[in-house]
């Protein structure tokens, strides 16, 4: 019998475990601390993700944290609806996040203002016979937990769908692109963890970086939406492609140190050449293709996102809608890969002075010792790369990917601030001028390996 991957896994447990109930004569309860939460109580924001909201039909008890999703999900409708707030189509929010903010901030406000109206706000839009709302839930433990508040005309996406199109899609109309899957995993530990599939992305295009997709899939509950991550990364210009190949094929035909060191010495870096070193020793010689990848220096990412939710679907099959998506979807990544391939050229012609870096390193807010890292790599590639943005983009990415002693946020900070050196037109000088702290902005997200 063939064994089922996650995906299919996945998708089986939702179709089975997954229940849904209609909002009738529904209750709502609120408990912190397994101690009821009195209308006059007063909860702190930073303690708002910790409330217990139970949610009553008949005899049924669901449980669910105020946790982003059901905040999202109720609460902006609850808002939109009775609190005359906007947050759809308005001009003010330049991405999900800062909509997510807004929604939290006003549920928080109204929560405490008055939390027995409020209460009564959320049963009627549950309940109301205009929205249809339905709850979906899932048992663990002898408890009912909140999967999802979906409407009544929302449809189940079976995850393995998507990735058939996807791959449909790229055999027919993206034939030039070989997509070619490498690692599927689970993103965390939650009960229906969602599922992420690594690809490496071959464009054939003559790019001076590579990139991986990222694939996010979705889960029926109205919120978790697919998403596709595009991996930029960079390898050392003294690097040969051909060299890292080879080195393929001799740890895929072979496992002797001989032939691993003739491999090492084939124009690798030493830098790189310890580092596969390090890894093979850990793997008993063996070193799979994703490892190699993940030791070049490793640049932002690009999230491009599909919600099955009726509200976006341009027609009453979300398959239809999901496959215009797919069609679409590299059209964009490979105008994107254009206009990064040019600003990263540009960025080699584009030089700084030393008394520029000096002056920007006294804005950084990190560690001395990371600071002392990175400056010194800058100085090791000026050699290769002369006084250019691409010199420091480069050094910055380097210690970001490499120097695992460095906090996980600091290396991300550092991967940022490298990015910014290619994308942003005088980054660095905007900086000085502007007298401007260099602080983590989350421009960029990560998805992790």
């Amino acid at each position: 019998m063939e064994t089922l991957n996650l995906l299919e896994k996945l998708a089986i447990k939702e179709e089975r475990e997954v229940r849904s109930i209609l909002p009738i004569e529904l209750k709502m309860s609120f408990f912190l601390q397994n101690k009821p939460i009195n209308n006059n109580d007063y909860i702190d924001l930073k303690n708002l993700e910790k409330v217990t909201t139970i949610l009553e039909v008949g005899n049924i008890k669901i449980f669910t944290q105020m946790t982003r999703s059901f905040i999202h999900q109720l609460g902006q409708r609850v808002l939109e609806k009775y609190y005359n707030s906007e947050y759809l189509g308005n001009d003010v929010f330049n991405n999900a996040n800062e909509i997510y903010n807004a929604v939290r901030k006003d549920w928080h406000f109204h929560f405490n203002d008055d939390r027995k109206k409020m209460t009564n706000y959320c049963i009627k839009t549950m309940t109301d016979t205009n929205e249809k709302l339905i709850i979906k839930y899932y048992e663990v433990d002898n408890k009912f937990i909140l999967y999802g508040i979906v409407s009544d005309n929302y449809k189940n996406m079976n995850q393995t769908v998507f990735r058939n199109t996807l791959m449909n899609v790229i055999k027919t109309k993206y034939a030039s692109f070989n997509l070619e899957p490498y690692q599927m995993r689970q993103s965390n530990k939650s009960y229906f963890a969602p599922i992420q599939e690594n690809f490496r992305f071959n464009l054939k295009h003559d790019f001076h970086f590579d990139i991986d997709i990222t694939v996010s899939y979705g889960l029926n509950n109205g919120y978790k939406s697919y998403s596709l991550y595009m991996r930029r990364y960079t390898s050392k210009e003294i690097t040969d492609r051909n060299n890292i190949k080879q080195l393929q094929k001799v740890l895929y035909t072979s496992v002797s140190i001989e032939d691993i060191n003739k491999a090492l010495k084939a124009g690798l870096t030493t830098h790189i050449a310890n580092n596969i070193k390090e890894l093979l020793q850990q793997n008993n010689y063996r070193l799979e293709e994703k490892e190699i990848t993940s030791i070049l220096n490793q640049g932002a990412e690009l999230g491009l996102n599909w919600r099955n939710n009726p509200r976006y679907h341009e027609n009453s099959n979300p398959e239809d809608d999901m496959k215009k998506f797919l069609e679409n979807v590299f059209i964009k990544i490979l105008a994107y890969c254009f206009d990064f391939d040019k600003k990263l050229q540009l960025s080699k012609s584009k030089y700084y002075s030393a008394s520029q870096i000096d002056k920007f390193f006294q804005l950084m807010r990190i560690a001395q010792s990371s600071e002392r890292r990175v400056y010194d790599k800058i100085q090791e590639f000026q050699k290769i790369h002369g006084n250019t943005y691409y010199n420091i983009s480069e050094a910055f990415r380097e210690v970001g990917t490499f120097e695992t002693a460095i906090a996980r946020p600091v290396q991300r900070f550092l991967i940022e601030v490298g990015t910014k050196f290619i994308e942003e037109e005088s980054y660095l000088e905007k900086c000085i001028n502007n007298n401007q702290e260099i602080l983590m902005t989350g421009d960029y997200s990560f998805v992790d390996n």
